[in-house]
């Protein structure tokens, strides 16, 4: 009998991130700003959201659209995504064309008293067969984000939705 193909393991280790992750002296650095909203689609629900605008945003030119849930997570300048630095490093290299984050972290109800745990409305919201995540994006954060950042963000191009898994 012929020997089994066996598809080999990776070699153990901590996850080494590439050059496009990594800051670059040279590379101009877009800006994050962090904001919170109270949403009247999920109501009582209180999150934060956070806009990174690459430096070569012009309002001449409507920029591409990428929103984050769990965005906390993917906003850090240290974390495990760093998605900022890694469009930073794109745009800047013209693989990709000036895109607007919005990172957006789930609600949550403020504490009913003192010492309790906020509790989290991420399930509902993420796995909730609806339109209101859809309309809670569409009719509250991008308008918001419009006026408050003073970016043109046109939902009609290019635009994207990343969901973690």
């Amino acid at each position: 009998m012929d020997k089994p193909f066996i598809i080999p393991s990776p070699k153990p280790g901590p996850f080494v991130m590439g050059q496009d992750s990594q800051r670059h002296p040279e590379v101009p650095r877009g800006t994050v700003t962090k904001h919170s909203w109270r949403s009247t689609i999920f109501p009582g629900t209180v999150r934060d959201y956070f806009v990174y605008v690459p430096v070569q945003y012009s309002a001449e030119t409507p920029a591409n659209l990428m929103v984050f849930q769990d965005g906390g997570t993917y906003v850090k300048e240290d974390g495990d995504v760093r998605a900022p630095v890694v469009f930073d490093n794109l745009i800047h290299q013209g693989k990709l064309k000036p895109t607007i984050g919005v990172f957006v972290n789930p609600g949550f109800f403020p504490p009913v008293a003192e010492g309790k745990d906020p509790i989290s409305n991420r399930s509902f919201e993420y796995d909730t067969l609806s339109d209101q995540y859809a309309r809670f994006l569409l009719e509250e954060i991008l308008p918001e984000v419009r006026v408050a950042d003073l970016v043109d963000v046109d939902i009609d191009i290019q635009r994207a939705l990343f969901r973690p898994g």
